[in-house]
């Protein structure tokens, strides 16, 4: 269907226009830290929630611009457009629109430090979230 095309394409580009930051992540040019020795051990277990606060507020401003008028007509409608929500649906956007609302999860760790496996988690527990909301189920 439709949703699954478009999330799958969607993806795919979203995923090429995230590298450059991935990459910088690698080479070091962000705050990710690898010894949980180099910050507190409070800082590590409170970073995540930083995180959220951080990205959230970030996402909510990104969306609320979404859904202006030529954004939306040109980058979020087609998200909205499906009557029958799956969790393909989660993923079903314009590529920019996309990049757009993950971007926040990828600048965090440019303005705080965040730990490698705790920044590997968290998108990942974000990822999972994304698709709950959007399958009509609950967890």
């Amino acid at each position: 269907s439709r949703d699954i095309s478009l999330s799958t394409r969607s993806m795919f580009i979203m995923a090429l226009l995230t590298v450059p930051l991935e990459l910088l992540t690698l080479y070091g040019y962000t705050q990710v830290y690898y010894n949980i020795e180099d910050h507190s051990l409070l800082y590590f277990y409170l970073s995540p929630v930083l995180f959220l606060l951080f990205t959230d507020m970030n996402i909510y401003w990104i969306h609320r611009w979404l859904h202006w008028g030529p954004a939306y007509k040109y980058l979020h409608k087609a998200h909205h457009d499906f009557r029958e929500v799956t969790p393909f649906s989660a993923l079903a956007f314009h590529p920019l629109d996309g990049w757009f609302q993950g971007l926040s999860y990828h600048l965090f760790v440019f303005c705080f430090p965040f730990h490698s496996r705790m920044y590997l988690c968290s998108i990942f527990i974000v990822t999972l979230w994304t698709i709950n909301i959007h399958d009509r189920l609950s967890m």
